[in-house]
């Protein structure tokens, strides 16, 4: 297989990562009563600095769009996102990083507006 072509940052967007968590919305996870209560709603996690620029609070509804489609989510900073990354949890529940995704793309870059006051 060719190598795959490094694809530059756009300095207005973000880069989504569409991540896994051991407990997830998952059919296993929600009908084991030991683990249900390990299960949490999905959030776009944003480096601090991001966050802080985009001007929201901690879980305030952001709207993400990509040329694929658009979302609402609540979002919270991560220390362990790089800055102009953007990750969401896949099968976590509420936001599906799914709808942003366009899988003939090489990476999916993502708009994420402020919240409205």
């Amino acid at each position: 297989l060719p190598a795959a072509q490094a694809v530059a940052f756009d300095r207005y967007s973000y880069r989504l990562v569409a991540d896994r968590r051991a407990y997830d919305a998952g059919t296993v996870t929600a009908n084991c009563p030991s683990l249900a209560g390990f299960a949490r709603p999905g959030v776009l996690r944003l480096n601090p600095r991001d966050f802080e620029r985009l001007g929201c609070g901690p879980d305030e509804l952001l709207r993400v769009s990509s040329p694929a489609g658009a979302i609402s989510v609540a979002a919270s900073p991560d220390e362990r996102v790089p800055g102009a990354v953007a990750a969401l949890t896949v099968n976590s529940g509420g936001a599906d990083p799914g709808e942003l995704i366009d899988v003939d793309a090489a990476v999916c870059e993502i708009r994420v507006e402020p919240p409205i006051s």
